[in-house]
């Protein structure tokens, strides 16, 4: 049998704006969500020993894909990596391919599939 989890408006580092004004403390709290939600995701295809995570856009949130956000999201590539989970990333319009760290992206761990525009796949 083929198991795999699908996401998608992940959203990892997201500004919460309108928050940062009224409530800079609840502002802080929900940008943590974002990565402990992500980091649960990872968690459960490493406890289900899924074959594969399919996260279908918007990873980040516009133009606040930060270096760290990138790296945080990396590092979870990476324990999916270890384990031989395929990833399969299918890039939404908060995420477009141009947009990526160039050094991040040569750095994609085996076992990641980012899909372009075209739906042709690059494989790590």
């Amino acid at each position: 049998m083929f198991r795999f989890v699908h996401a998608a408006d992940l959203h990892l580092a997201s500004p919460f704006i309108g928050f940062q004004e009224k409530h800079p403390e609840l502002s802080k709290v929900l940008y943590q969500t974002t990565f402990d939600a992500y980091n649960a995701l990872i968690q459960l295809c490493l406890d289900q020993k899924v074959q594969a995570l399919l996260i279908a856009g918007d990873i980040f949130d516009g133009e606040t894909r930060s270096i760290p956000a990138q790296l945080r999201f990396f590092e979870g590539l990476e324990r999916l990596s270890h384990a031989k989970i395929q990833v399969f990333i299918c890039h939404g319009n908060h995420d477009p391919l141009d947009l990526w760290d160039p050094a991040l992206v040569r750095q994609i761990p085996r076992g990641v599939h980012r899909f372009d525009a075209r739906g042709a796949g690059e494989c790590a």
